[in-house]
């Protein structure tokens, strides 16, 4: 399936910081998208919780390109897509325009090519420039419900399609009236309402260079998205260099950035999904020229020289952990 982290709290990301569980919430973890899925919905709502775990196990079945739906696409060259996967092709095209190509849906190629987290293979040059070639984006094409690939394109999803399924649990959560909820997917983490208290969801971001208990800060929120991405999340090293699952779909390489993490807040999990990445493979300063362009999201930027960036969107809310070592800013706009 997704070849991301297989935690249930992982990615530089953000942990939460959950309260014991009670006797009046429904509760469910299930493995889906090479993932854990842990969902927590306050009040008690069992109809709510079937709904979304239905929901998790249809995408988990299309989406992913190692079997399903979406490996025959790529096996054939073409195919008739459902709902889900011609939604998420459709948003990710979007998002391509809007990162300026940062971010790609099309970098099956050069994933597989590296296969970073199993072969682990440094590319030629050469090998490299081929798989860039068979990324570009006019390879792909949609008629009707039919996908088109050519060119030797092949459709990678992993970098969005977590943020496309907690997109639909948000809907189902909103659809159902469902008062309070804490959706964790594989890192991807979404608080919707409140606390039974009335407080708002604490959501903790993980240190990048501390182990998977290390906060770097928390933050106050609801009604959230926190999306991040890294180059601790799945990576090898060799001769002192580390490549990291990342890629550049200019240079089809590990990108070269002068972030370690990025976290990014926002009402939207597709598009804090393929931000995340996008403006990892920037850069701080394209980064953050990209914030003060944009609209709708904060971050929340972890940079390789010990300083951390926070959008002034977010910064009251934000809370840095003490004797961490890092410097801490506020970007304005």
């Amino acid at each position: 399936m997704f070849k991301r982290e297989i935690a249930i709290i992982c990615i530089f990301s953000m942990l939460l910081l959950l309260a014991s569980c009670g006797a009046g919430e429904s509760v469910r973890q299930i493995y889906v998208m090479d993932s854990v899925a842990s969902i927590r919905l306050i009040p008690k709502n069992e109809a709510a919780a079937d709904l979304i775990c239905k929901e998790l196990y249809d995408m988990d079945n299309v989406l992913s390109a190692y079997d399903g739906e979406v490996y025959d696409i790529n096996r054939n060259g073409e195919g008739k897509a459902s709902r889900h996967t011609e939604a998420l092709l459709r948003s990710s095209l979007e998002l391509y325009e809007k990162t300026n190509g940062a971010f790609s849906p099309l970098l099956g190629s050069v994933i597989d090519l590296w296969g970073i987290g199993s072969k682990n293979y440094i590319p030629s040059q050469a090998e490299k420039e081929n798989a860039v070639a068979a990324s570009d984006i006019g390879n792909v094409a949609i008629e009707g419900d039919v996908i088109r690939l050519s060119g030797g394109a092949r459709l990678s999803f992993g970098a969005v399609a977590k943020g496309y399924a907690s997109d639909v649990i948000k809907s189902v959560l909103e659809e159902q009236e469902v008062e309070g909820a804490v959706i964790s997917l594989g890192g991807n983490v979404y608080v919707h309402g409140k606390k039974p208290d009335g407080e708002l969801w604490r959501v903790a971001i993980r240190d990048p260079r501390g182990g998977e208990n290390s906060w770097l800060g928390t933050l106050l929120l609801s009604d959230r998205f926190v999306i991040s991405s890294g180059d601790y999340e799945r990576y090898f090293e060799q001769s002192g260099v580390r490549y990291h699952h990342i890629m550049d779909p200019e240079t089809g390489s590990p990108a070269q950035s002068d972030l370690a993490a990025v976290a990014v807040i926002c009402e939207s999990g597709v598009v804090g999904d393929a931000y995340s990445t996008a403006l990892y493979v920037m850069g701080k300063e394209k980064a953050l020229s990209f914030w003060r362009e944009g609209e709708g999201f904060e971050l929340v930027l972890v940079g390789r020289d010990g300083v951390v960036t926070v959008t002034e969107g977010v910064a009251d809310a934000f809370a840095p952990e003490s004797g961490k070592g890092y410097s801490y800013e506020t970007a304005r706009r």
